[in-house]
């Protein structure tokens, strides 16, 4: 197989799994409150690091 195929074949492996954990955690969402702070599950450090970062890319 031609170095073509394997990257044809990479491409379309890495799209199918991003897509499968795309809507694997897309079931785990109940809500946009829930998608914003991921559930609950990120620790305070990490969710004031995010919120912060955000909050600086809107104002900029």
């Amino acid at each position: 197989m031609s170095s073509q195929g394997w990257i044809l074949i990479s491409v379309v492996f890495y799209m199918s799994v991003m897509v499968l954990i795309g809507f694997l955690s897309s079931r785990l969402i109940k809500d946009t409150l829930d998608y914003i702070v991921a559930g609950r599950r990120l620790g305070i450090v990490l969710s004031v690091v995010c919120r912060d970062n955000f909050c600086y890319m809107v104002w900029c």
